[in-house]
């Protein structure tokens, strides 16, 4: 929320969007376990139907996501 009205100083005044425009870098790691919850629950089935192997280390995290690397069952990256 704070991200959208950092694009609308005319909402929120000059001063309080530069503050919520700044990045979060202080982010921090949502487990693989909960990850894994998360994905199953979006994708609607295992992983293992959809990945042949994703990596639990996160290659980003930001305030909002974070990044895994996989691979489909199909061989994609």
């Amino acid at each position: 929320m704070g991200q959208m009205l950092s694009t609308r100083p005319d909402v929120m005044g000059p001063a309080f969007a530069a503050v919520l425009s700044t990045p979060q870098t202080a982010s921090t790691a949502v487990d693989w376990p909960t990850m894994e919850q998360a994905v199953r629950t979006a994708i609607g089935r295992p992983l293992e139907d959809v990945f042949s192997q994703v990596d639990p280390e996160p290659l980003a995290v930001a305030s909002v996501a974070q990044v895994h690397a996989g691979e489909l069952r199909s061989g994609e990256s």
